[in-house]
This record gives structure tokens, sequence and C-alpha cells, in this order.
């Protein structure tokens, strides 16, 4: 479970510091004491929807702080042919992507690391169960004169483990979508203005190319919590 997330979030730092230019190895580093500093200071105090905006807010100040804008010049090309021999458009796309959304990427997936860690897991709780059958053993007797007590409280406990991360997607999904009409309705009442080519439009690509690339980590974060909770 988070295990295996700590272990992707690793693997996807080791990549963008491999993509990353030299003045970029720094802002990594800070990035990942700042994961370490929320993780274990402030995410604990908040709410599975505040950790979903705050990491959303810190990443998308990373972006900026990577030394990218909303100008298409200042995309990082050179990330896209970092250890290639013969030229692939497909696997360029895909490692220019990956490294100009790095930091906000990486922002999320630790987000959803700590609220997942913070979940109880279903396999932990049936591991538990038998070392606590002998010392249950009167707490059962005394509740079972209730048993449409019990099995609600059963049920409830059951059905409130994956809200946690249920409320931190939906928070993503609904922060994406109200930037993006607020970022289009405001390109369509400025559409005649002068400079509607060189501020308004690539604003609308990058916010496109953020969107899908938030999306398909909120599927796959979606397709992460169904294995987590396959027996729940």
């Amino acid at each position: 479970g988070s295990g295996g997330l700590h272990s992707f979030y690793s693997v996807y730092l080791l990549l963008m510091c491999l993509l990353s230019g030299s003045q970029n190895i720094t802002v990594m580093a800070v990035l990942s004491v700042q994961h370490i500093v929320f993780d274990s200071a402030i995410w604990p105090a908040l709410s599975s929807w505040q950790v979903a905006l705050s990491s959303l807010w810190m990443g998308l100040a990373s972006f900026y702080i990577q030394g990218n804008s909303n100008a298409l010049s200042k995309i990082d090309l050179t990330a896209g042919y970092v250890g290639m021999q013969d030229f692939d458009p497909a696997r360029v796309f895909v490692l220019i992507a990956l490294s100009l959304w790095a930091s906000l990427l990486l922002w999320l997936i630790a987000g959803f690391s700590h609220v997942a860690r913070r979940v109880p897991q279903p396999d932990h709780a049936a591991g538990a169960a038998p070392a606590a059958v002998e010392t249950s053993r009167p707490a059962m007797k005394a509740s079972s004169s209730h048993p449409s007590q019990t099995t609600g409280d059963h049920l409830s406990e059951t059905a409130a483990r994956p809200a946690s991360l249920s409320a931190f997607l939906h928070t993503i999904i609904l922060h994406q979508m109200a930037i993006g009409t607020g970022v289009a309705m405001v390109a369509m009442a400025m559409r005649q203005h002068i400079m509607v080519w060189t501020v308004f439009s690539p604003k609308l690509l990058f916010l496109t190319s953020q969107s899908i690339h938030v999306f398909s980590l909120v599927t796959a974060m979606v397709v992460t919590r169904c294995l987590l909770y396959r027996n729940v």
C-alpha cells in the first residue's frame, strides 16, 4: 500500500533529478525536505481535503520555482533527450511532460501517500484479529446482547475507511475543474484583447497539459485506492 507509493515517489524523484538540469538539482532537494516537513509536522493536523489543497498549491508554486512560466519558450526540451541514442517522438514527449510537471506531480504523490498511510489498512485489521481474540472475549460477551449495534458499528467503520482518500481525490478534481472554468471564462471575456495570442492562449495550453497530467495521476490514484480496499 503506502510502502509501494513511497517507492514510486522515490523512483519518480530520482528520474526527475536525472532529467532536470544542474540548476534544478538543488530545487529537487529542497522539495524533498519540504515533503518531509509537511508529512511529519503539518499534514497530520489537517483533514484529507486540506492535505489535497496544500499539495496542489505547493505543487503549483513549485512549478515556477523550477524556472517555468506560461511562455512556451521556457519549456526545457533537453529533458526529452536524456539517455536516448535514437530519436523517438513518443518517448521525447513523455519525458518532457514528466519533467515539466515534476514538482506538481511529486507534491500530489506525497500528499496521497500521506493520506493513504493514515487510513487503516484492511490487512492490518485482519492480521491483528487472531492476537486480540483472547483479550476481546469478555467484550464480545458483553456486546452480544446488542448484535444490531455491533453490526452497525462494523459497517460504519468499514464504510469510513476509504472516505479520506475519496475526499482527497474529490478535492483535486474539483479544484482543477474550478481553475479550468475560471481561466476559460477569462479567456473568453478577453478574446478581443491585443495580447490574446501571447498571454491567454499559452495559459490555456499549459492548463490543458496540466489537467491531463493531474487527471491521469488521479486515475492512477483511484486504481491504487481500489487495490488497497478490494477486500473491504
